[in-house]
């Protein structure tokens, strides 16, 4: 699943859920606002909830 995500949502993904940091921590990280973590995020558990249709 995280392979067909971009690289910036893969980090932020394993971030957030891994590491717990804040959106706005993984923003910092990442150089981007905190909307784009949130963004990120909504594709990553997308591409997990469609996971196991493929």
């Amino acid at each position: 699943m995280l392979s067909t995500l971009s690289a910036k949502a893969r980090q932020a993904f394993l971030w957030g859920h891994i590491d717990g940091l804040t959106y706005q921590q993984v923003a910092d990280r990442l150089a981007v606002c905190d909307r784009m973590v949130k963004k990120y995020m909504a594709q990553a558990m997308f591409a997990c909830l469609t996971c196991k249709d493929r």
